[in-house]
């Protein structure tokens, strides 16, 4: 079965104010809190010494380094690449929640590299900084516009 490949049993950890905040509560749907939660899944907490209101803080060990593949949110139960595309979209650009800190590419066949972003606390405010996908392509590839023929002899 392709769901125990992306088996992952590891802690999640979603700070409450994350989950009362107004751009977790207006996620799209189901697809878009099962990607933010794997995400936070995949993303390794260490305990620091210091102490943030009686609590020794977590700090994100791997930010940067989190893979999410296509196929993994497929088998997750997202109903197609496209659909995580459109998820990736919304933790990324609208909400926040998540920033793409390596992008991939499909001919080289690098994975991107995500890492939690605490943007999504500026949500629905004037200081919230909204921040485009990256485009994975090799430099001249792409549609860049009209192309031009000439005569090859």
């Amino acid at each position: 079965m392709a769901k125990k490949k992306f088996r992952n049993r590891s802690f999640c950890y979603l700070e409450p104010s994350l989950i009362e905040s107004d751009a977790f509560l207006n996620l799209s749907g189901k697809a878009a809190m099962i990607c933010l939660i794997r995400f936070h899944q995949k993303a390794y907490r260490k305990r620091t010494s210091k102490k943030k209101g009686g609590m020794k803080e977590l700090i994100i060990t791997n930010n940067g380094q989190i893979v999410f593949p296509y196929s993994e949110a497929v088998a997750l139960g997202l109903k197609s690449s496209r659909t995580f595309y459109k998820v990736l979209h919304e933790l990324v650009e609208e909400k926040g929640f998540v920033d793409v800190a390596t992008p991939g590419n499909w001919y080289l066949k690098e994975l991107t590299k995500y890492s939690i972003s605490g943007r999504w606390k500026r949500y629905g405010t004037s200081d919230f900084e909204q921040v485009k996908m990256p485009r994975g392509l090799p430099e001249g590839l792409g549609f860049k516009g009209k192309a031009r023929f000439t005569g090859v002899k």
